[in-house]
């Protein structure tokens, strides 16, 4: 598969983006490996109470 113009740029240029969130987050002593983890928690409790509030399926 290949991607467009703006692909290539995108795979270009998402490596300074990430390169400009570590250095912000070692500036302002920004722990990325706790806020990552707490914000996936988040995310797993979110999609789970969305999932457990659907009906459930007959069983076959």
């Amino acid at each position: 598969m290949t991607c467009p113009a703006g692909g290539r740029r995108w795979r270009t240029s998402w490596p300074d983006c990430l390169w400009s969130v570590l250095v912000l987050a070692r500036r302002y002593d920004f722990d990325l490996a706790t806020e990552f983890h707490r914000t996936m928690d988040q995310l797993e409790q979110h999609v789970t109470g969305r999932l457990d509030a659907l009906p459930s399926s007959p069983s076959h």
